[in-house]
């Protein structure tokens, strides 16, 4: 009975997990209208291997939005099939940095991988321009290589801030 069980579970486990996994590249490249959230990670700064930072992933009308960029949060968009290229905003909720030590993996591996050849927009509280001023200075010498060495296209390297206020701060009609 126990071995019954066992297969059961296990057998479960394979069905569900490839449903998900297919279920996501059905409707990342399809056109169809759905709104999925994905928590890519809901730790905290606490270096624990079993959860990675905050960053959540909103699906809607065509639109892939990431909300913060935690430790890890690339490897959980790759995990889920979702190029950096394909993402069309990043939201930061706040400049704590459990929810932005992810960014430079993110925006520099991501743009290197996938290629991407539009700047990402990104859109944060105050501060967040200062804040990204500084990342781009800081990689300069890295982007300069990537572009000149990796041909990356350039304008992917790029980074659109918007700082933000209460309200509405983004809006697209569904396509």
């Amino acid at each position: 009975m126990a071995r019954f069980f066992l297969s059961l579970v296990i057998s479960l486990f394979f069905v569900v997990s490839f449903g998900q996994s297919k279920s996501v590249k059905d409707k990342v490249q399809g056109s169809s209208p759905f709104l999925e959230v994905t928590l890519l990670g809901t730790g905290d700064p606490q270096p624990i291997m079993g959860r990675f930072g905050p960053s959540i992933l909103v699906q809607a009308g065509g639109q892939s939005l990431l909300f913060d960029v935690g430790r890890g949060c690339l490897q959980r968009l790759h995990q889920i099939n979702l190029p950096y290229d394909k993402l069309d905003a990043l939201f930061l909720t706040h400049l704590h940095s459990d929810h932005i030590v992810g960014l430079p993996d993110l925006w520099l591996t991501g743009w290197l991988i996938s290629k991407r050849s539009i700047p990402l927009k990104v859109f944060g509280p105050s501060g967040t321009n200062n804040m990204v001023t500084y990342f781009q200075k800081a990689f300069a010498f890295d982007i300069k290589m990537r572009t000149e060495d990796d041909k990356a296209p350039a304008n992917g390297s790029k980074l659109l801030v918007s700082e933000i206020r209460q309200g509405t701060v983004y809006e697209k009609k569904r396509c």
